[in-house]
C-alpha cells in the first residue's frame, strides 16, 4: 500500500509502476484530490436500538472550490462510521449518498447540500461517535448519537373495541419517553387511520424481572433475559 505524497490540484491522473528495465506500466484507472467537504449539522442526535434511523447531515461540499459535484458522483464512496464510546471494537459502517434538500422535490439545477445514512441496529443502550468518509476509508467529522431504549411493543390490552371507537387502550413496552430531548413527540397509529400524537404525561415506568413478565405477557424467556442484560425499562401507555 502506497500513499499519495504530491497534490496536483484537482485533475484526474492514474498511477504507473516501474519495472527494473525503466518501463512504465499502463492503465487507464482515474484517481484524484478532493476537498474535504464541511459537515456542518445533523437531523438528530439519538437513535433506538433496534432501529436504522435515517441520518441527514448539512454539508457545505465546496462546489466550484475544486469539488466537481460529476466527478464525486462517479467517484466517491460515501459511508458513516459508529463507534462505540464504551467499547472502541464496536465499530458499524453504513453506506451514504448525497442529497438535495428539500428531499423529494428534484431540481436539476440544485447541487447537493447534504448527507443521507442510517444508523445500525446497535442492540442496547449507548452512545456512539459517527464519522463521515467521501472516499470510504479516511474519515472526519465527530457526531455524538445516542442509542437509547429500543423502541418496541410487548403487549396491548384490550385487544378488541365497539366499531364506535373511543375505547381506551393501554400499551406495554419499551423506549416510549428515551427521546432526545425528552419532550420530542411520540406518534402511535391504528391500523391505517391517522397518527396520533402519544401524550407522554400518561406513560408510566416501572421494574420488572423476566420471570414476572414473561408469566404475564407469555414472551420467550431467552428474549427477557437479553433485555434484562441491555438495561431495557418496561413502560406503559
Amino acid at each position: 500500500m502506497y500513499k499519495s505524497n504530491k497534490n496536483i490540484e484537482f485533475d484526474a491522473f492514474t498511477v504507473n509502476m516501474m519495472n527494473p528495465d525503466g518501463d512504465f506500466t499502463k492503465n487507464d484507472i482515474d484517481l484524484w484530490y478532493y476537498k474535504d467537504p464541511n459537515f456542518e449539522s445533523i437531523n438528530t442526535y439519538f437513535a433506538y436500538a433496534n432501529e436504522e434511523k435515517p441520518l441527514m447531515i448539512k454539508t457545505d461540499f465546496y462546489w466550484g472550490e475544486g469539488n466537481d459535484f460529476q466527478t464525486f458522483r462517479k467517484y466517491s464512496n460515501f459511508t458513516c462510521k459508529f463507534t462505540s464510546e464504551n467499547d472502541a471494537s464496536k465499530t458499524f459502517t453504513t453506506y451514504a449518498i448525497m442529497e438535495t434538500s428539500p428531499i423529494g422535490q428534484y431540481n436539476k439545477n440544485l447541487l447537493p447540500d447534504q448527507i443521507r445514512c442510517r444508523t445500525p441496529k446497535w442492540g442496547s443502550v449507548d452512545s456512539a461517535q459517527l464519522e463521515i468518509s467521501v472516499n470510504g476509508q479516511d474519515y472526519i467529522g465527530s457526531y455524538k448519537i445516542s442509542i437509547v431504549d429500543q423502541l418496541s411493543i410487548y403487549k396491548i390490552s384490550p385487544l378488541s373495541g365497539p366499531i364506535g371507537g373511543e375505547t381506551n387502550v393501554k400499551l406495554y413496552g419499551t423506549g416510549f419517553t428515551s427521546s432526545i430531548p425528552h419532550e420530542k413527540p411520540l406518534f402511535i397509529k391504528f391500523g391505517t387511520i391517522e397518527s396520533q400524537i402519544v401524550d407522554k404525561s400518561e406513560i408510566t415506568d416501572f421494574s420488572w424481572n423476566s420471570d414476572e413478565y414473561h408469566n404475564e405477557f407469555h414472551t420467550p424467556a431467552s428474549q427477557l433475559l437479553d433485555a434484562e442484560a441491555n438495561d431495557v425499562h418496561l413502560e406503559e401507555g
